[in-house]
């Protein structure tokens, strides 16, 4: 075998009858390789750096995305498979990601892990309109908030805790730090933040971030008045678990950004990686694994490396039993 580095997949190759049977590649000086093989598994990482393509499938803002994860990948594997006839997967505009502190901040790769806000499941989150927008409880370890976010008015969003939530351990078993010490590690990068003693103060000095005073303390007044009746589960936008209100001050809030490190949506495949056409059917020859095989995680996150370690072996294994059965065909 050969590994040929700093080269991208510029298009893919059929024979007579409509079979993948290799790739053109370019080199970063230009050159074009044809390689030729009986199977094709595309495996570039998804398309988490390309900001036309993240446009297009995540929205408008997707150019405020902080890309915390590797940037290379610019969805060449799409691309090729696309102009190749396949399908996309479902949930094109979800990915993983985490919360992190909005700019000016600016935190260099090694610190991103010690400023992202990773107990946004038990924080209150609201946009540029003071209102809360998705249930963010749904998230164990913030793995959801960010495809929230990006969706809000400037990709824009505001992290609110109270005293209680602040000095609280996030990730049990996890983490011997409580939440505010990731908290106070991205003001100390940068991070827009604020702390009042009262609701009512707090909201107001978010006015000069161009957020709604009086949609704020609706939205407060609301959830904790709800909490105080037992739950969230009444809310306009439902709070299905750890509905804690923001009850002892003093109480802080900061502004964050989303962030992505791969994307959930790519080429859509059927359990062993065939990558399917816009009818479904398999195209033959064609695989994808990793995040260029969109669709395995839709509304959750179990792993990136799981991706590779189970996924990836598995398509592995199918196209390489796929061309065994074609050794005797020509190149």
């Amino acid at each position: 075998g050969r590994i040929v580095a700093e080269s991208a997949v510029d298009e893919l190759r059929r024979d007579a009858h409509g079979a993948i049977r290799g790739a053109v590649t370019r080199s970063a000086d230009g050159h074009r390789r044809t390689v030729r093989a009986r199977a094709v598994i595309l495996a570039t990482g998804g398309f988490q750096g390309n900001h036309e393509l993240l446009a297009r499938f995540v929205g408008r803002f997707a150019d405020r995305l902080l890309i915390r994860s590797n940037p290379c990948s610019v969805g060449d594997g799409l691309l090729a498979a696309l102009t190749a006839g396949a399908g996309t997967s479902p949930n094109m505009s979800t990915f993983y990601g985490h919360t992190m502190p909005a700019v000016p901040a600016d935190p260099p790769p090694a610190a991103w892990t010690s400023v992202t806000q990773y107990a946004t499941g038990d924080a209150i989150i609201i946009n540029e309109r003071g209102e809360r927008f998705f249930d963010e409880s749904r998230s164990l370890a913030d793995e959801l908030a960010s495809s929230e976010i990006i969706q809000q008015p400037n990709g824009r969003a505001f992290l609110l805790v109270d005293d209680r939530l602040y000095r609280d351990e996030p990730l049990p078993g996890r983490s011997t730090q409580p939440l505010g010490a990731n908290f106070d590690r991205a003001v100390a990068s940068g991070a827009p933040a604020l702390t009042r003693d009262s609701l009512p103060d707090l909201a107001e000095a978010m006015g000069r971030w161009n957020v709604s005073t009086v949609g704020v303390m609706a939205t407060l007044e609301a959830f904790n008045e709800a909490v105080a009746r037992g739950g969230g589960a009444s809310l306009p936008v439902p709070r299905r678990a750890r509905a804690f209100g923001l009850l002892g001050p003093p109480f802080r809030v900061m502004a964050v950004r989303p962030s992505i490190t791969f994307t959930n949506g790519g080429v859509g495949v059927d359990v062993e990686g065939r990558v399917q056409d816009r009818g479904g059917r398999p195209i033959p020859g064609l695989w994808a694994a990793g995040a260029d095989a969109g669709g395995t995680y839709r509304d959750g996150y179990m792993g990136g490396l799981v991706l590779g370690l189970v996924q990836g072996r598995e398509t592995g294994s199918a196209a390489a039993r796929y061309a065994r059965t074609l050794n005797r065909q020509p190149l």
